[in-house]
């Protein structure tokens, strides 16, 4: 593992893990941060697409004195629900204000590691999966949003992952919160593809000031004048 400088982005995965959901997040912040892998143990091991993967270090060696934030995917993190060491990461991070990304199920693991009571969450569990971990998430309010920030938490729903990238980056700084909605329509295929017409006109006072008026685009979500 190469060191840096930088700040490090901490990525938990684990076996059967959904890593693209947290892909486009990581290329965001890849210019700017370290990205770590970090698994329960340091073994090659496959995601859900195939892809083999190298991890950095293991739960064991996890160290959050210059890590900037956490991002966990979803997929069957119940393949570690017997796991302490992820625990005690998640609750040292979450005691140090450190930014913690979690979708779909991926919020099992801060649950299970208590760092989610009093939280308003969202997440990609069915009823029944939800009726079958209640004692994990007691005293958490679980909504059915498309991607919630409370906090330091930011937790999103799995056809969201665009969204959870760009707020994540947008919070890091490595991509202007100006330029998040073009962004978003980028990644998304549909950039110039959404097209309305208009009418404006340019009024000036003879004195050279003009009229502008401040509105806001909620299909780009940014704010602009005309």
């Amino acid at each position: 593992m190469t060191i840096t400088n930088k700040e490090n982005i901490l990525v938990i995965t684990y076996p059967g893990c959904i890593f693209f959901e947290v892909a486009l997040a990581t290329e965001l912040l890849s210019k700017q941060y370290n990205i770590i892998i970090a698994h329960p143990n340091k073994d090659h091991f496959k995601s859900s697409n195939g892809l083999t993967i190298t991890p950095d270090i293991d739960f064991k060696s996890i160290n959050l004195d210059n890590c900037k934030a956490i991002l966990v995917p979803g997929g069957d993190p119940g393949s570690i629900k017997d796991n302490t060491d992820i625990d005690k990461a998640l609750t040292a991070a979450h005691n140090k204000n450190i930014l913690i990304g979690a979708i779909c199920a991926g919020p099992f693991l801060l649950a299970k590691a208590g760092i989610l009571k009093g939280k308003s969450i969202t997440h990609g569990y069915q009823k029944e999966q939800l009726h079958f971990l209640k004692e994990y998430f007691k005293e958490v309010n679980l909504t059915n949003d498309d991607l919630i920030c409370d906090n330091n938490i930011i937790t999103a729903k799995p056809e969201m992952h665009i969204d959870f990238a760009i707020e994540i980056a947008c919070r890091l700084g490595t991509v202007d919160p100006s330029r998040s909605g073009r962004l978003k329509q980028f990644y998304k295929g549909i950039q110039e593809k959404t097209i309305r017409s208009s009418a404006i006109a340019l009024i000036n006072n003879g004195n050279n000031k003009f009229l502008l008026q401040k509105d806001y685009d909620k299909i780009k979500k940014e704010s602009y004048y005309r």
